[in-house]
């Protein structure tokens, strides 16, 4: 790509900043316990059959965010981004969607994780002045930029996630989740997003100084579970061992109001996207409890002095500590992606950023 091409992109992209309207950037009202909010961008087009078939032309998207990213496509994850920069130099991802499109309706979402600037916390993200989102892009002749009076782009805010503030495991990152259902709250309310208009006239600068993305994309394969190591709860850990390791493809069944704690082994330690789906229960208020742990540690730790790890892999004595990412089911409300979920015979959740681990901790 020539640095006209570059210089016409960021142009363009720069030009279709969007965000939606009353937001507020900073913890206030019941928004205090928390280092940031969730914004759901969704995007309906349809395509011709013609049009997903493989070719050389590749259905390219052009996008960035402040302050990180993930795009899901028909309901399948692409990319989380953008990589790492600054105010002076924000960088946009290049994606290829085509693999993800089918003929007829398609469904692009984005969901924005936006961490309140002037917060001591989530120091490894560096976020603008103000938050944004920007696509640049058109597939089978619709255009899919954001940006413009007549952007066919919905968003809505999510309520439910939260990202506690210096909880004891997460005091540096803040990437690790407390989610609740909201009663009462229309986190599920659809409205246009807010067109910036950055235009560089008139002495304005903009916040983001973009460049095309300089490392590549992040390529995934499977986590491969190696044993359940224990189980406690009304489920022996041998059906604990076959529903993980695949061996019964018919789903658990946890009876009510009963407790479970599963200790998962991983055949190395793994960076990777937690997903859990379960029948949604009738009624809200279950709760699932995952603790991302690298090694069996010796307990109590030493008071300012290193973790005692030894043998990472033995259990004898030693327990597996670590955060840990919290998710209330909704049960017959509302899911977290912005539509009316009520109708649907699951539940799912995956966490926004991939973990780090050698052990989880299914609780």
């Amino acid at each position: 790509m020539d640095s006209q091409s570059d210089h016409r992109i960021t142009a363009d992209l720069g030009r279709n900043w969007v965000w939606i309207p009353d937001w507020q950037d900073c913890p206030s009202g019941d928004d205090w316990e928390t280092v940031g909010r969730q914004v759901h961008f969704q995007r309906r087009f349809r395509v011709a059959i013609a049009s997903v078939v493989p070719s050389s032309s590749p259905s390219v998207l052009r996008l960035s965010a402040d302050t990180r990213y993930k795009l899901s496509v028909n309901g399948k994850r692409a990319c989380i981004g953008p990589a790492r920069g600054f105010h002076s130099q924000w960088y946009y991802d290049t994606v290829d969607i085509g693999p993800f499109l089918k003929g007829g309706e398609n469904v692009i979402d984005i969901v924005v994780i936006r961490y309140y600037p002037g917060l001591n916390a989530a120091v490894p993200f560096p976020r603008c002045r103000r938050p944004g989102l920007t696509v640049l892009g058109s597939i089978g002749g619709e255009d899919l930029s954001t940006g413009g009076i007549d952007t066919a782009w919905q968003a809505c805010l999510i309520r439910q996630v939260s990202y506690p503030f210096k909880p004891f495991w997460d005091i540096f990152l803040n990437v690790f989740e407390d989610v609740r259902p909201c009663y009462g709250l229309q986190s599920d309310r659809w409205v246009r997003p807010l067109d910036y208009r950055c235009r560089p006239f008139a002495g304005s600068i903009n916040d983001w100084d973009l460049y095309p993305r300089m490392i590549p994309l992040a390529e995934e394969s499977s986590c491969v579970l190696k044993c359940v190591r224990d189980s406690q709860g009304h489920v022996d850990s041998q059906q604990w061992r076959d529903f993980f390791l695949g061996r019964n493809t018919r789903p658990l069944t946890l009876l009510a109001n009963s407790t479970h704690r599963v200790e998962l082994e991983f055949e190395t330690h793994s960076t990777a996207f937690i997903r859990l789906v379960a029948q949604r229960p009738k009624w809200p208020g279950s709760k699932v409890k995952l603790t991302y742990s690298e090694a069996y540690e010796t307990l109590p730790r030493p008071k300012k002095a290193a973790p005692q790890k030894h043998d990472r892999t033995r259990r004898d004595g030693n327990a597996l500590v670590g955060p840990s990412d919290t998710y209330t089911f909704t049960g017959g409300s509302n899911n977290l992606d912005g539509d009316d979920d009520s109708v649907s015979e699951t539940e799912s959740y995956e966490p926004f950023f991939w973990k780090a681990f050698r052990f989880i901790v299914f609780q």
